[in-house]
Parts: structure tokens; C-alpha cells; sequence
């Protein structure tokens, strides 16, 4: 298997956080409809809350998509090469890395969103 390009990586982060959502929406089917405040789980106001609060983990992957401000060789100045060839090597390269910190963004953010569902559907 060759190198991974910028766009496979991004189809991959894609489907990952795809599926990420699906797992999560799955799991949140199985919260009670009512479930008791407590100091982990809390949602709404009184002694119950509505599982309906919960839905807003499922989007927890969608993090993945936020960019980073600024490019990384804007930070450090700029590309100094005059070779074109050289100069898109370089900036595909660092689209690489980008989207390699984009889909393990969204990775940890699928983790996070099923872990806080099993622990509300424990918990409840």
C-alpha cells in the first residue's frame, strides 16, 4: 500500500466521522426517554431531565471539520524556494499533515461522544 494522499485521508475522515455519528446516534437510542440529574449527567432543570439534551453529543464529530486558522508556512514565514515543483511538494506535504490532524480530531471526538453515551446509558 502506497502513501496516503490528502484526499484519501479526507475521504477516510469522512467516513470515520460518519460513522462516528451513527455509533453515537445508535447508542443514544438506548438512554432511558427520562433519565435523574446527577453531578455527571444533568440535563434540564428539576430532579429529571430529557434525554433529548444528550442528541447534541452526536454531533461531537463534526469537530473534526474545524480548520486551523492559518497554514503552517504562513507561520513560519512563507515557502522560499523558487521551483515550483518543489514549492507544491512542499504545500501538499503539509496538506498531508493537516489532514492527518483533522482525522485524528475527529477520531478522539468519536471516542469521547460514544464513551460519554455508554456512561450515560450506565449511569442512567
Amino acid at each position: 500500500m502506497g502513501r496516503l494522499t490528502a484526499k484519501n485521508i479526507r475521504l477516510l475522515r469522512y467516513v470515520m466521522m460518519l460513522v462516528g455519528i451513527i455509533v453515537t446516534f445508535a447508542l443514544w437510542l438506548f438512554i432511558p426517554s427520562f433519565i435523574e440529574n446527577n453531578r455527571l449527567t444533568h440535563v434540564g432543570n428539576g430532579k429529571y431531565g430529557s434525554k433529548l439534551g444528550f442528541l447534541l453529543i452526536v454531533t461531537l464529530p463534526l469537530l473534526g471539520l474545524i480548520p486551523r486558522k492559518e497554514r503552517l508556512w504562513e507561520n513560519l514565514g512563507g515557502i522560499h524556494t523558487e521551483d515550483p515543483e518543489e514549492k507544491a511538494k512542499i504545500e501538499d506535504e503539509y496538506e498531508i499533515e493537516e489532514e492527518r490532524r483533522k482525522l485524528v480530531c475527529t477520531v478522539a471526538c468519536d471516542i469521547a461522544a460514544c464513551f460519554i453515551m455508554i456512561l450515560v446509558i450506565v449511569l442512567g
